[in-house]
């Protein structure tokens, strides 16, 4: 089963952090989860406003069937643990779909 936790930035750092997230992490992994995944949460609060314009990065709508072929070209060096079991274990495609099924169903999708 999928076990999420969700840690503020530099938890490392904080002891009271560490000793809360060990006993979680201890109890999950002898239930014997899926492999652990350490992924980046990046936000941009409301009060921040909006970032200045740019023409390095631009966002658009995209449909259902754009997204494995986009999805699809992420190499399989990429820095996410979970996408390089998945591409190693499912073709190209099939992982391209899972992520686009999990993408449509994050809030804001």
């Amino acid at each position: 089963p999928l076990y999420n936790l969700t840690l503020p930035n530099g938890w490392r750092q904080d002891p009271a952090v560490v000793a809360a997230l060990a006993w979680r992490r201890d109890a999950a992994l002898a239930a014997g989860p899926t492999p652990e995944v350490e992924r980046l949460r990046l936000e941009w609060p409301p009060d921040a406003g909006p970032p200045a314009a740019s023409r390095r990065l631009t966002f658009a709508t995209g449909s259902a069937e754009e997204f494995p072929d986009v999805s699809g070209r992420i190499p399989g060096d990429s820095l996410d643990g979970e996408r390089r079991r998945n591409l190693s274990a499912l073709a190209g495609e099939a992982t391209a779909r899972e992520g686009g099924d999990f993408s449509r169903g994050c809030a804001g999708a």
